[in-house]
Order: structure tokens, then sequence, then C-alpha cells
């Protein structure tokens, strides 16, 4: 029986790839570097940090410089950005059910809160860590927070390092297909759950 549900926030709560790419993309025009395609952005993620794909590509840029353009970017395109399609009544449901929710995002401080606030999505969560590098050690953390087993927990994210990460933390994965990752690179990875709207929650936790 699933005990807790934690989510990835950008690209699986939020329909948000337009504007995170943007501003993924002017970062590295920022900093005098070619910027990679979306699909060329994931496949260098793998096994990776995000900083490292802009270091390996010439950028040669501290952690704050890096973010200062990314969240001004993202910032500015912040008021069009809408939870994903049956993201609400999901949360809804789940907390209905008695079944607690949490967040594990990379999204800095300075652009979670503005937008966690807005779409008033802290009814539905016990908890939220942000900005979290290394989520399989947040998760794991958590787990032993609760008191549960890795089984009774799953992990909701949209690309192959969310995946891997609740591999690595031994819990239950779920891919989000939200259209722009490439399902290939999702594949790849072997989740124990592909979905394609986030309802499908529902019927994995039962």
């Amino acid at each position: 029986m699933i005990k807790l549900v934690l989510w990835d926030l950008n690209g699986t709560l939020l329909d948000d790839i337009p504007a995170w790419y943007t501003a993924v993309r002017e970062t590295f025009l920022a900093f005098g570097a070619q910027p990679p395609t979306l699909d060329e952005y994931f496949m260098e993620l793998e096994g990776h940090q995000y900083w490292e794909l802009y270091t390996r590509r010439g950028v040669r840029a501290s952690f704050g410089e890096l973010n200062a353009v990314y969240g001004k970017v993202y910032g500015q395109q912040m008021s069009q950005i809408v939870l994903t399609r049956s993201a609400r009544e999901t949360l809804r449901a789940l907390k209905t059910n008695g079944i607690p929710c949490g967040i594990v995002s990379a999204q800095i401080a300075e652009l979670f809160k503005p937008i966690f606030s807005r779409l008033q999505l802290a009814p539905y969560f016990s908890y939220a860590y942000y900005p979290v590098t290394a989520k399989a050690e947040k998760i794991n953390e958590i787990m032993m927070k609760e008191r549960i087993s890795p089984q009774q927990c799953i992990y909701v994210g949209d690309t192959p390092s969310d995946v891997r990460s609740a591999q690595k933390a031994g819990m239950v994965s779920v891919a989000y297909l939200n259209g722009y990752v490439p399902k290939t690179l999702i594949d790849a990875t072997n989740p124990d759950h592909t979905i394609r709207d986030l309802k499908e929650i529902l019927a994995i936790v039962k």
C-alpha cells in the first residue's frame, strides 16, 4: 500500500517546459555558449548535475551567476505558467484519501516560493524541499523521517534523472510523459510505471 507520494515540480506538476527551456537557452547564450536543443539537454543530463552541462559546453560561471540569469528569464514568464492538466484534481483526491504528498524539486527558492503561492498549492502538501540537487538522498531522508519503507512511497517525475533518483532510493518510480522529454530516454530507465495523465496516479496508489 502506498503511504506517501513525492513529486517533481517543473514539467510534472507545472506545465512549464517551454518557459523553463527558454530560461535554460538564454542562460547558455548569456555566457557565449551554444545552447543544446531540448532533446540534447536531457540526453546530456544523464548521469550529471545540471550545472555540469554548462561547463561541458564551455560556460565558466558560478552556480549563483547561472541561477541569476535563469531566474530572471524564467521569472519574466511566471505569470503564464499553469498547473499540468489534472494536477489539482489528482492532488485533491490524494488528500481526500488521506495520502500525504511532498515536493522534492531542483527549482531555486526565489522561483519556487512565488509560484507555489500563486497556484495555491500549500493545502495539498505536507512539505516541500527545494532546491534539491541530490534527490535520492533527500527522498531517503524523508522516508526515514516518516518511518515508511521504499515500497510504500512513489516519486513522480518527468525526466530520466527523476526515475533514476527514485530507483536509487529503492522506491516506486513513476515517469510522467509530458510530451517534451523524449520517450525513448524515459523507456531506457525502466520506470515501474509510465503515465500520460496525472490522474493515473490514483490507480497506482490503491
